[in-house]
């Protein structure tokens, strides 16, 4: 498995060395001697010495794999901020100040970011993105049609508007937003 992060690579080799010199250490610690001119394996002992030193290069393997995996998910954002900066040209808000409180309503920019490439990806071109009043919720108008989408996780999900009532109420009172 190739690696691409140092402290990961070195994980990786101290997780595999503990389990070979585990499974030595087990069949030398294992052996006793009878008398000087015999010896006999105690098979409890090296087995004990294997499944240890199993388990814990397994757990070292397996924070190699963790610090890689995050290592990668660091990388890709810095290209999707890279990317999002040359392809959206748009403010890093959304303002949405036709409620009767004088306030504005903000979406972050990798919101707005990962908002566009989820319908990008459906072969979708969103026209616009409303900001609503409901923690991570917004309406994202796309092909002439309003979907609730919900922004708070790792990507966009698409919401039913029907189970959030709130949700259509306060889009029903303010349609003249889009």
């Amino acid at each position: 498995m190739e690696r691409n992060n140092g402290i990961a690579k070195v994980l990786m080799v101290i997780g595999i060395a503990e389990i070979i010199l585990g499974f030595i250490a087990g069949l030398v610690f294992g052996r006793v001697e009878v008398s000087s001119y015999s010896s006999e394996q105690i098979w409890s002992v090296t087995f004990i010495w294997w499944i240890s030193s199993f388990v814990s290069g397994m757990l070292v393997i397996g924070l190699s794999e963790i610090i890689e995996l995050l290592h990668k998910l660091n990388l890709q954002f810095q290209s999707n901020d890279v990317s999002s900066s040359k392809k959206i040209a748009t403010t890093s808000t959304v303002e949405n100040t036709s409620l009767n409180e004088n306030k504005s309503l903000k979406l972050a920019e990798n919101g707005t970011t990962m908002i566009i490439d989820y319908f990008e990806k459906k072969g979708e071109k969103v026209q616009d993105i409303i900001m609503t009043p409901f923690e991570d919720l917004c309406l994202v108008k796309v092909n002439d049609k309003f979907e609730l989408v919900e922004v708070g996780g790792f990507n966009p999900s698409i919401k039913d508007i029907n189970e959030f009532s709130e949700v259509k109420e306060w889009f029903n009172t303010n349609k003249n937003l889009s």
